[in-house]
């Protein structure tokens, strides 16, 4: 860890670092005391020799080797190395004086001497060599002052000792302000090494602590970076989530058939929370009915699952909450029919709505450790709210449907009941003024003969009693027609049931020329038709009326040279077309769409009638499953025809489906 400001001051490493720039000064004194040295040795080596003193050659000798030696063994001991030049400069100021007594050079070798002391070892080391040094130039002034020994090479004249004394003092004074100014210095370098040194404790210190807050920072940074990046995939997750719910929520919006829609739901659940299988069962008594499975499980399809085969899911259906289980197929809980699956996790997620729950949304994973997550557990609820609700719409949808089907169904009852009794009132009015006027007509004649012959008979010859009674009797037979056109009307009604039968057509039309006597005997008709006839179904006296209705028609509106031709067409698609076609003046469009109604009549002043007889035959032929039309145009005659079924079974159909309607 890096110092504090709090932390102590380490003096051990200043005086080191003093101890360094002393070794330095040190190593630069001996490496320039070496050169110069040597050269001074080369330049007085011809002196020394001269003056034939070996030992002063000797003794520089040895002390150039010295110093050369101490300046290249740098790995010396420091106090070794400062011990030996100071014992080199002392030992040079001793030769120097007793070779040449009170020189200058003995004075700058002591002087040299109590500097080293003082620069390389310190104040107290300082001290002694400087005493030591004046010490030696007091001794060494008043050995030759009294003359108690003599330079061996440059023997001086007797000295006093008062120059001695004044030089030994000046000398002392001298080296004293000298070391006191290197005190001073080496005090100030010290105190500027401390310095320096609290200065880098105090950087150290402060670079600690800032890189202590970069590393937390930088910690912080990264912790906030990865919670940034988790937060941004956590962020494009959910994005994708609700983009997939929303597009879930627009589809299953569209779907209102409910099976559907729960395949859907089952199939958009999967594909969201990323789980291969998923079943959708819904609550019915105390069973839960699977409704829609995924297509990889279809022996899931509409299994009842009861409450003791899966635990699990009624768990989620009586909670109301998720169920989620890691290592299913360890559990004792799991739904036996999954066995097969190997599933590895499961998760169930109720159906809720209000306070109950519908049923449950089941999904399953099989790949080693994929489980569901407490987010997907939240996602799958949210899902299945929603399904809830989708299913709930679509149910009330569905009774709503059903609910207007059946109102759509009555509403269409209502209508053709309305239609049916609009059509009974309108043949209600049209028969009533049929009643006024038709009926009324031949009755006020019959009354009016009838009376006539009362009051006049005495006096009537019998040709005019027979007339009247003719007259009576010609009414009598026309509201006879007309009330049993009436009748035949009536028993067409839908609530009249009667037997059908294969026609026998040669059978029916055989009556047909008596029954049309009273007609073909006022003008002369051709009536020509086949000898054999199509088989279809019906009812016997209902086709003869259709019959007689048609050819009556011919007759009465056919026109002079009337031929009238019976016939019938193929069977097509079940039904046989029969038809009557005449050679009389045909139809307009505007008089063929009035026809088949009730009391209509087109020729009121070309022929006798009270407009029933189309009407009975479009209603017969309703009741027997057919249809009834007209082809004509102006000047090309009439055909009138009518379909009939072949087949009993097409015939039993209409009927009940006619039945079914009215009812």
């Amino acid at each position: 860890m890096p110092p504090t400001p709090d932390d102590g001051v380490d003096t051990t490493d200043t005086r080191h670092q003093l101890r360094k720039a002393r070794e330095t000064i040190l190593t630069a004194l001996l490496r320039v005391s070496a050169l110069a040295g040597s050269i001074a040795f080369l330049i007085t080596i011809n002196l020394i020799l001269e003056l034939e003193q070996p030992i002063l050659l000797v003794a520089y000798l040895i002390a150039n080797v010295v110093i050369w030696y101490v300046a290249i063994r740098r790995k010396l001991p420091y106090w070794l190395r400062g011990g030996l030049v100071l014992a080199l400069a002392y030992t040079l100021a001793l030769i120097d004086l007793i070779s040449f007594g009170f020189s200058e050079d003995t004075i700058s070798y002591l002087a040299a001497f109590s500097l080293f002391g003082m620069i390389f070892f310190g104040g107290g080391a300082g001290a002694i060599t400087l005493l030591l040094s004046t010490g030696t130039l007091v001794c060494a002034g008043v050995a030759l002052s009294i003359g108690g020994f003599v330079p061996l090479v440059n023997p001086l004249k007797e000295l006093a000792i008062t120059p001695m004394v004044v030089t030994s003092v000046i000398f002392l004074a001298t080296m004293g302000a000298v070391q006191s100014g290197v005190a001073v210095l080496l005090h100030s370098l010290e105190h500027a090494l401390q310095n320096d040194r609290d200065l880098r404790l105090a950087l150290d210190s402060e670079r600690g602590i800032l890189a202590q807050r970069i590393i937390e920072r930088t910690y912080e940074l990264a912790a906030a970076r990865d919670e940034a990046h988790a937060m941004s995939q956590r962020l494009a997750t959910q994005n994708q989530y609700l983009e997939s719910l929303h597009r879930t929520t627009v589809d299953l919006l569209d779907r209102h058939m409910l099976d559907e829609l729960l395949q859907k739901v089952v199939e958009r659940a999967t594909a969201i929370l990323n789980a291969p299988y998923g079943v959708l069962a819904l609550i019915e008594h105390d069973e839960l009915v699977v409704y829609a499975c995924t297509d990889n499980q279809p022996f899931m399809q509409q299994a009842r699952i009861g409450r003791d085969a899966a635990p699990l899911w009624w768990q989620a259906c009586d909670t109301m909450q998720a169920v989620t289980t890691e290592e299913y197929m360890r559990s004792s809980q799991r739904l036996r029919l999954f066995d097969a699956l190997q599933l590895c996790a499961e998760a169930n997620f109720p159906l809720i709505l209000g306070q109950r729950s519908m049923g449950v949304l089941t999904l399953g994973r099989v790949s080693p450790g994929h489980y569901f997550t407490a987010e997907q557990s939240a996602q799958g609820m949210l899902f299945s709210q929603l399904a809830a609700v989708m299913l709930d719409n679509a149910q009330l949808h569905t009774t709503a449907r059903s609910e207007i089907d059946k109102r759509q169904r009555a509403y269409v009852a209502l209508q053709a009941t309305a239609e049916a009794l609009q059509t009974q009132n309108d043949e209600l009015d049209a028969f009533a003024h049929t009643v006024a006027h038709d009926i009324k007509s031949p009755l006020t004649a019959m009354v009016g003969y009838a009376h006539l012959l009362q009051i006049t008979l005495q006096s009537l010859e019998n040709a005019e009693i027979d007339e009247y009674l003719s007259k009576i009797s010609a009414n009598g037979y026309k509201l006879s027609s007309i009330v049993e056109a009436l009748l035949l009307l009536a028993s067409t009604s839908i609530d009249n049931q009667v037997p059908l039968m294969p026609l026998q057509m040669n059978s029916i039309l055989s009556d047909l020329p008596q029954r049309l006597q009273e007609l073909t005997s006022k003008r002369p008709v051709q009536m020509r038709m086949p000898e054999s006839w199509p088989v279809a179904m019906g009812y016997a006296p209902w086709v003869e009326e259709i019959w007689v209705n048609y050819v009556s028609n011919a007759v009465k509106y056919g026109g002079d040279g009337l031929v009238i031709t019976l016939g019938a067409d193929e069977a097509v698609d079940g039904y046989v077309r029969f038809w009557v076609r005449d050679s009389g003046p045909g139809l307009s469009e505007e008089q063929q769409a009035r026809l088949f109604t009730p009391f209509t009549r087109l020729h009121k002043d070309r022929a006798p009638g009270h407009g029933l007889g189309l009407s009975i035959v479009r209603r017969i032929v309703d009741r027997l499953g057919g249809e009834v039309g007209v082809e004509s145009s102006p000047g090309q005659g009439s055909t009138f025809y009518f379909t009939l079924p072949t087949d009993s079974t097409i015939l039993a159909a209409y009927a009940s489906e006619i039945t079914s309607s009215a009812r």
